[in-house]
């Protein structure tokens, strides 16, 4: 399904935007420059924008009625301005679309949340006592790192075969303790979770929400998108194989902003994505959700997002419930602008349109 289907579906439901797209699109260009400019003085004072590790960014501002984008730089190893059409690697974004997947595989009653992984996944041997949930919010003692597990930017992570994978976690201590520890290998298990279950994967579960969800933007998965690395060279992007769930997707800003908008809405499936359940060892204000962080809560505004990086791209999406405003970020390389997306984020929900 298209962006444009999807926006006239919610159009059906905002006739405001609809009747106002044509003054909006007329006046695009005065607020764009305006946006413009307010970032640049960000990055003049507040925030530091390494060009040489990351050349190019496109920033899109979301509001309830309509959307701004603008871009800063340009492509890698070109004079051409970045592009904010194209496609680029969302990375650990991809656990965000994961999250619909396994949540709408939950509430269709197709998945049975008491259940462990040796009662679902009997050859993986692992004794502990790990259930979907947990393995979904980070707290199944799967390690960072799989010792054993031959991965990264020389090795494409489609070379992984499931054996080689479910050896490495044989290889590996799996803890009892369930605390948050941010890790790929869990969201990778989900899919093997889901087929085992429910003969289904999680690319079906996330079509399937899609029907019943029209704003969901499509899965896309194995794209060519060109970037930087973390040590700043040029670098073509990889096939995540197993790891699609966890790494491996790709979206334009336009897919992104129908994920925030989705993200906005009430719905049985959003709150379960929202849902508050676990503290994390990153920040002592940060709280992992279902599916995506609560920078912050209990302030003037609650902050939500998530943010990704893949071999040669990185991403983040932000939204703030009380304004109903969002915020995406892309970068053409690995490491993105640091923080850049909390001052953008601040401006945007304190009145900056003159």
């Amino acid at each position: 399904m298209s962006f444009l289907y999807r926006f006239s579906v919610y159009c059906l439901v905002n006739i405001s935007w609809c009747l106002l797209l044509p003054q909006l699109t007329y006046a695009q260009g005065s607020v764009e420059d305006q946006l413009h400019k307010e970032i640049s003085k960000i990055l003049r004072f507040d925030i530091e924008w390494k060009k040489k590790q990351t050349p190019g960014f496109v920033v899109h501002v979301i509001e309830p009625d309509t959307s701004f984008t603008v871009t800063f730089g340009h492509e890698v190893n070109s004079k051409e301005m970045i592009s904010d059409e194209r496609l680029y690697g969302i990375g650990g974004l991809s656990k965000v679309y994961t999250a619909i997947a396994v949540g709408y595989a939950i509430q269709s009653g197709s998945v049975d949340t008491s259940k462990t992984i040796n009662e679902i996944i009997p050859d993986l041997a692992i004794t502990q006592e790990i259930t979907i949930l947990d393995l979904l919010r980070h707290a199944g003692g799967m390690p960072r790192v799989l010792k054993g597990l031959n991965v990264g930017r020389k090795h494409d992570f489609k070379e992984v075969t499931y054996k080689e994978f479910s050896d490495a976690i044989a290889q590996n201590s799996i803890k009892n303790k369930k605390e948050f520890l941010y890790n790929h290998h869990g969201h990778a298990l989900l899919d093997a979770w889901l087929i085992a279950e429910t003969d289904r994967s999680v690319k079906y579960w996330y079509t399937e929400a899609q029907q019943e969800y029209p704003l969901l933007p499509d899965w896309k998965e194995d794209q060519e998108t060109i970037g930087l690395n973390k040590q700043g060279k040029e670098q073509m992007s990889i096939s995540y194989g197993i790891y699609t769930p966890s790494l491996g997707l790709y979206a334009t800003k336009n897919d992104l902003e129908l994920l925030v908008r989705f993200l906005l809405t009430d719905t049985k499936l959003t709150r379960f994505i929202k849902k508050e359940v676990i503290k994390t060892d990153i920040h002592k204000t940060i709280r992992f959700t279902n599916g995506l962080y609560y920078i912050s809560k209990g302030k003037k505004h609650t902050i939500l997002g998530h943010g990704g990086r893949s071999v040669n791209n990185s991403a983040s999406i932000h939204f703030v419930p009380e304004t109903q405003k969002g915020l995406v970020m892309l970068y053409n390389s690995e490491t993105g602008v640091n923080q850049l997306y909390l001052p953008i984020l601040s401006m945007i929900n304190n009145n900056w349109r003159t």
